[in-house]
């Protein structure tokens, strides 16, 4: 297999989020000896790094604080489609998966159960003073 940069030079691996090989003189290698292409050497970093991203976990905190208003629960959900589709993406370290998903659950619950609530209040307390 040859570097996609340089057609002359066998290929040392192969880039783990674009999958196109590289020679050592293209490749830029990390402490746990997965292979990035220069270009992807940022997003390749994200996903070395072990446990989940700060916005995994941002959202997670956000849908669980949706019980208390619907905004945070809203903005919990919505982080967390963003992070599940960097993870998706290879943007992102795998290990957030749960807590985006978890995020994403959570924040719907907490925003069907924040409307009930509206909706029950509306029902018995409102009625009675009209």
């Amino acid at each position: 297999m040859k570097c996609f940069n340089h057609p002359d030079k066998e290929a040392a691996g192969v880039c783990a989020v674009c999958g196109q090989p590289f020679c050592h003189a293209c490749a830029v290698e990390f402490s746990d000896g997965s292979l990035f292409c220069r270009p992807d050497a940022a997003c390749g970093q994200a996903l070395v790094k072990s446990g989940p991203s700060t916005l995994a976990i941002l959202a997670l905190v956000l849908a669980i604080a949706g019980i208390t208003n619907c905004v945070t629960g809203v903005a919990g959900v919505i982080l967390g489609f963003i992070e599940l589709d960097k993870i998706k993406k290879k943007q992102s370290p795998p290990e957030g998966r749960k807590f985006a998903r978890a995020a994403v659950i959570v924040g719907i619950a907490t925003v069907v159960l924040f409307a009930l609530l509206e909706i029950v209040y509306f029902l018995v307390f409102a009625r009675s003073r009209l």
